[in-house]
């Protein structure tokens, strides 16, 4: 190394605070520079330099943007390479790379999403949906049965929308599992897993599986419902047939191999045999009329979720 402005290749190094300006933000800062011995000009070092700006773009983002290790805590979450992440919110690989190791900070655009994903992990199913067209089938098939996992496992906060019981996905494939024994259609397991939280929720003040419910056109289903679907195809315990009736396209959900059933008691297994045994003879349309019937279903907004509260007028 030597110095631009006398040519001399004698430095030293000094430590000290630098005044900068990032979009318009004034930014103090401790760094580390190389001078000149002979005329004290600064000297430029590669990593010396790059360190430096990377504290003063980290220190930005703490006090204005969003620090690198959210963006990247973030991505890791949902197990999603930085090429699908990237995708996801719509910008080019090296450029969430730089976001990630700090070596440049989000326009106003991605910064926005970056920081509504975090903030709010929900908001990720719309932004993938609106970005569909980015992915193959594969990959989409990939990022929403991650994204499923990781926002609906695990530990939730308990509401009257929940049931007040944790989301439980060895719960579900449990019930799905009975449910589906034989074959059933979409419409109609989608309906009874309705009835069995909330009848679950009627009887003993919590929900089987700890799932919120939705109001639709064809009556109260399972928030997210595709999601979940996908889920359980891709995990092996269902596959979906496509049948042609009556020049309509039915959906039969099938067990792929019939599972124990390891997460429900004798009480929840009841609520289970109760349910089935109610609509053994109700086709699709009788079931969808049925539930349009229903008091929580009648009272809540479309798309809105359905309150258990409405468990204690439950039809059975």
């Amino acid at each position: 190394m030597k110095c631009e402005n006398c040519n001399s290749k004698e430095s030293y190094i000094k430590e000290y605070k630098k005044e900068f300006t990032v979009k318009g933000k004034k930014i103090e800062e401790k760094i580390t520079t190389r001078f000149c011995k002979n005329c004290n000009s600064p000297i430029y070092d590669e990593k010396l330099d790059n360190d430096a700006l990377k504290k003063v773009l980290n220190k930005y983002s703490k006090i204005y943007g969003i620090e690198p290790k959210k963006i990247k805590e973030f991505r890791k979450k949902f197990n999603l390479s930085q090429e699908l992440f990237s995708k996801i919110i719509g910008c080019a690989k090296k450029t969430l790379i730089s976001y990630e190791n700090g070596t440049s900070i989000p326009n106003d655009t991605y910064l926005i999403i970056l920081k509504t994903l975090i903030e709010n992990e929900e908001t990720i199913k719309p932004i993938i949906e609106a970005n569909k067209i980015q992915f193959s089938d594969k990959e989409y098939d990939k990022i929403k049965n991650n994204i499923y996992s990781n926002i609906k496992n695990g530990n939730t906060e308990l509401t009257i929308y929940n049931g007040f019981a944790n989301h439980s996905y060895e719960k579900i494939k449990d019930v799905v599992s009975y449910l589906a024994n034989g074959g059933i259609h979409k419409t109609k397991l989608l309906k009874e897993l309705f009835y069995v939280d909330f009848k679950c929720y009627k009887e003993y003040c919590y929900s089987m599986t700890g799932m919120e419910y939705a109001k639709i056109n064809y009556g109260p289903v399972p928030n997210d419902f595709e999601l979940l679907l996908k889920k359980l195809e891709n995990d092996n315990i269902i596959e979906i047939e496509n049948k042609i009736h009556n020049n309509y396209e039915e959906n039969i959900i099938k067990l792929v191999n019939k599972e124990k059933i390891n997460n429900l008691d004798k009480k929840e297994i009841e609520i289970l045999r109760e349910v089935t045994n109610y609509f053994k003879d109700f086709n699709v349309r009788k079931i969808v009329d049925f539930s349009h019937k229903e008091k929580g279903f009648i009272e809540t907004k479309k798309r809105n979720i359905i309150s258990y509260e409405y468990a204690f007028d439950l039809q059975i």
